[in-house]
């Protein structure tokens, strides 16, 4: 696996050094860009930019490990940003159209950061790097009111 863990956001990097958490190893380090679909919290007509707190994971955010994530903050997926590589998955999994949900629409590319896939989920982790170009993400237009 070769991954640059000084790239990663300081507390993933910490995390990394220390032990506390390992990355799977089958992570993909080398794919072609992956075309990916993420929930992003927007009231009402707000369609403003995809920016970076939209695609922060949960560590970067400070929030608690969602329930059904087993091991908590010691799971490399904790660290991770969270897409689905088809619009149908993203829908299964979430419920749209909501008011304050919107669809990002943009690619996961190996030189933003490593990613693991789950074919039969269609679910992208993406363990990003702090200097990741997002500028390709927008909202999605249209399904998501």
């Amino acid at each position: 696996m070769d991954v640059n863990i000084e790239k990663f956001p300081l507390i993933l990097r910490e995390k990394l050094k220390s032990g506390d958490v390992t990355l799977p190893p089958h992570i993909e380090t080398e794919y072609s860009p992956i075309k990916v679909y993420r929930r992003v919290l927007r009231e009402g007509d707000d369609m403003h930019p995809i920016d970076k707190a939209d695609l922060m994971s949960y560590a970067e955010l400070g929030k608690k490990p969602p329930r059904n994530l087993e091991g908590g903050v010691k799971n490399p997926d904790y660290y991770s940003t969270s897409f689905y590589s088809s619009y149908e998955a993203l829908k299964n999994h979430f419920v749209f159209p909501h008011p304050k949900n919107k669809v990002a629409i943009g690619k996961a590319y190996c030189e933003g950061g490593p990613c693991l896939r789950n074919e039969l989920t269609e679910h992208v982790s993406w363990w990003m790097y702090e200097d990741v170009v997002i500028s390709d993400f927008e909202l999605l237009e249209g399904d998501n009111e």
